[in-house]
């Protein structure tokens, strides 16, 4: 019998009792993610002591790219502390996915499952604001979105494209772990950049750094006009892809909101930890190859 099964049963209860809770009262029960944690290590000790074959050094790995994963939308206020928690409960209780060899840790399948079945019902139910053109214009034209738009292109010219070349050398990492990562070092490089606007002699010097450091190295993006324009677009079009996903999550997690009116991410972790073991992923590719036609 595959060892896989015993996690099962743990892994439905605790979905569903914490969906309904979530669901009916915006909260996930710190003694529900408790209970699934010893069930959790009572199976594991079970399928030690009868030698299946599963690495110790694997699931702390994995359990700590879970906690990276669950702390980062934490911080970036995309979930709350139950959902993060949640987050490394499920991957707790999943050791294997039928993917790896596509991403090598459960976490990593978990998270891309959630974020597509989060993301299609989240614009689904934000489809009036998606549709109010004006209104969506005016979000995106707004002068303090247009400031922070610019100011986006002047880090990532000048700063940020010194995680490619940090990250060359991570290439036999998992392809969605080395997304991952490569993101938080923008998001952690941005924030940290933004922070010292307001020392603007600091600022200023660590830009100029960026741009003599890159003139030296990539000359070639200062004298190719193509190469040059190319770069910016790709900038502009990965900050307002974000900016509407942003905008899409905030409109239903705002703090100032009634609680209850702020998303439900549990039903949306449980769909992901549900459909790790299915075709789902495939069954997106595949669509994501149709539309590109």
């Amino acid at each position: 019998m595959n060892y896989l099964y015993y996690f099962y049963p743990g892994l439905i209860i605790l979905g569903v009792i914490t969906s309904y809770t979530d669901l009916k009262f915006r909260l996930i029960r710190n003694r529900h993610l408790l209970y699934a944690l010893v069930y959790g290590i009572a199976i594991y000790i079970y399928i030690f002591l009868k030698s299946y074959h599963l690495s110790f050094a694997r699931i702390i790995l994995s359990i700590t790219i879970a906690i990276g994963i669950a702390y980062f939308l934490y911080l970036k206020r995309l979930w709350s502390t139950g959902d993060a928690k949640l987050f490394i409960a499920f991957s707790f209780l999943m050791p294997y996915s039928k993917y790896e060899y596509l991403f090598k840790f459960p976490p990593l399948v978990l998270f891309i499952n959630t974020v597509i079945i989060s993301t299609v019902v989240v614009t689904i139910l934000n489809l009036k604001y998606i549709l109010n053109l004006n209104k969506l214009t005016r979000s995106l034209i707004a002068k303090e979105e247009l400031a922070k738009l610019f100011y986006i292109i002047v880090i990532a010219f000048s700063v940020t494209w010194l995680i490619w070349l940090l990250f060359e050398g991570l290439a036999f990492l998992d392809p969605l772990l080395q997304i991952i990562i490569i993101y938080l070092s923008y998001s952690s490089i941005y924030t940290l950049i933004f922070k010292i606007k307001g020392h603007k002699l600091i600022f200023a010097l660590a830009i100029l750094m960026g741009i003599v450091m890159r003139l030296l190295i990539q000359p070639e993006i200062f004298f190719s006009l193509g190469k040059f324009m190319n770069y910016i677009l790709i900038v502009l079009k990965y900050s307002i892809f974000f900016k509407l996903l942003s905008s899409l999550f905030s409109a239903n997690t705002s703090p100032v909101k009634d609680k209850k009116d702020n998303i439900a991410f549990a039903p949306f972790i449980f769909l992901g930890a549900i459909t790790s073991e299915t075709p789902f992923i495939h069954f997106v590719f595949r669509l994501l190859q149709f539309l590109r036609g």
